[in-house]
């Protein structure tokens, strides 16, 4: 199921929601408590994005596995001067390191490790006015243009 998050800023993505709309009325909460009174007076319009959580999923891949193996090797060569030991590993043998590798990183994040991060794919562009949030200028604002 997708989950979608917002930004205000264009700096930053909050929240984690079920659906776009969820994510638009919890910006709006965010919107309405930076709204200053230069904003009401000129009546600004407010962007806000919204965008489905691409969310990360760690793995070892063929590249983890290169680098486990340069680093094997290094400490092979500190030991006891062998600079090539295991230059002979074959296409297979490494894919298969890579495949035995990944099983046993994902058992121990399912088991262990249970942080999530996204990032923000379909982002869309949400325009609000003041009536769409539901503020209005405030009495001394409209006062202060009757003078």
């Amino acid at each position: 199921m997708d989950k979608f998050c917002y930004s205000i800023d264009d700096e930053y993505c909050y929240g984690c929601y079920d659906s776009r709309i969820d994510a638009i009325e919890a910006a709006k909460d965010d919107l309405i408590a930076s709204i200053d009174d230069e904003d009401l007076e000129y009546n600004k319009t407010f962007t806000i994005k919204t965008a489905k959580c691409d969310f990360y999923k760690p793995q070892i891949n063929k590249w983890d596995v290169d680098d486990v193996i340069e680093r094997i090797n290094d400490r092979a060569y500190n030991h006891c001067g062998v600079d090539d030991y295991m230059d002979d590993l074959s296409k297979g043998d490494v894919d298969d390191l890579t495949k035995t590798l990944n099983e046993a990183f994902q058992k121990w994040v399912k088991e262990n490790y249970k942080r999530e991060c996204w990032g923000a794919e379909d982002i869309q562009e949400h325009f609000l006015t003041h009536a769409d949030l539901g503020v209005e200028k405030t009495t001394a604002l409209l006062n202060k243009g009757d003078k």
